[in-house]
């Protein structure tokens, strides 16, 4: 469930922290969660059916609490995915709500955490009514933004070395056709253009 969020987050421009993706063999976890948790412009909660159980959701959503108070400005963005009772933190505070229409709520969160109009993000979720994940790109676009990829370094070498290649902004393009049968792309790299080419026939029969 998480992995899948950061996923479509990162395949919507945003530059996601996920514990899985960031940490090496012998780092500290309670240390690098602290850390990442200290310095993320947004800390998402997730806050699921053992979200009373788990330590590091509790420790990581003490962390976003006490920076709220120093900077004095939202930090944590509460994510609810599960049925159960809401905890009390979340009595009057707004909260993303995943539960019932999914992609709804990740496209309020994507407008949370890209600063973007709420009533612009409102307007655009009428007019897609997000039903997958390739609506999102449409909600992107209705807002006045390109959608990008935030990928990692590694994918991002390997999509060059298989012929991508970086523009003057700092991005990189490509054509995941191209890139999907190059040789030297690995499988992790192919699965992940084939998915990408699978959203893009989703954007075009949308669009149809």
């Amino acid at each position: 469930m998480v992995r899948r969020l950061a996923e479509e987050l990162a395949w919507c421009g945003i530059d996601v922290w996920l514990d899985e993706w960031e940490l090496q063999a012998g780092e500290s976890l309670h240390d690098v969660l602290a850390q990442a948790a200290t310095k993320a412009n947004f800390l998402g909660v997730i806050v699921g059916a053992n979200f009373d159980d788990s330590p590091w959701a509790n420790d990581e959503l003490k962390i976003g609490l006490s920076r709220e108070k120093a900077e004095k400005r939202h930090v944590v963005i509460p994510i609810v995915v599960g049925r159960q009772p809401l905890p009390a933190f979340l009595q009057g505070r707004v909260y993303i709500d995943l539960r019932r229409d999914r992609y709804i709520g990740i496209a309020r969160l994507i407008g949370l955490l890209l600063k973007l109009p709420q009533q612009t993000v409102t307007d655009a979720i009428l007019e897609y009514r997000p039903k997958r994940f390739s609506d999102l790109h449409g909600i992107l676009r209705y807002c006045g933004l390109s959608p990008t990829i935030a990928l990692n370094k590694e994918v991002v070498d390997s999509i060059l070395q298989a012929g991508g290649r970086k523009t003057s902004e700092g991005c990189v393009e490509f054509f995941p056709e191209e890139i999907i049968i190059h040789p030297s792309a690995s499988p992790h790299l192919r699965k992940l253009m084939s998915r990408l080419i699978t959203v893009l026939h989703d954007e075009q029969a949308s669009a149809a």
